[in-house]
């Protein structure tokens, strides 16, 4: 997955502010984030605390998804 997400992108390397998450499904449920489409984006509206999103640390409420298992959703 790709997001865009100025906010954190002091503390990480990246040119244009983009970082790449890559978040593995567990057997049972999501990867816990809920998201909404807001235009022409779709936005990261919730994340389910103790979910895979949540212990990376890297996904946080109004990240917009730019790309999903290789799928551009610009």
């Amino acid at each position: 997955m790709f997001f865009s997400e100025a906010h954190k992108i002091e503390n990480m390397d990246s040119i244009d502010g983009t970082v790449i998450v890559n978040l593995t499904k567990r057997r049972k449920g999501g990867v816990g984030f809920l998201a909404c489409n807001t235009g022409p984006y779709l936005t990261v509206s919730h994340v389910v605390k103790g979910g895979v999103a949540h212990e990376t640390g890297f996904i946080e409420k109004g990240d917009v998804i730019l790309e999903v298992n290789g799928k551009s959703l610009e």
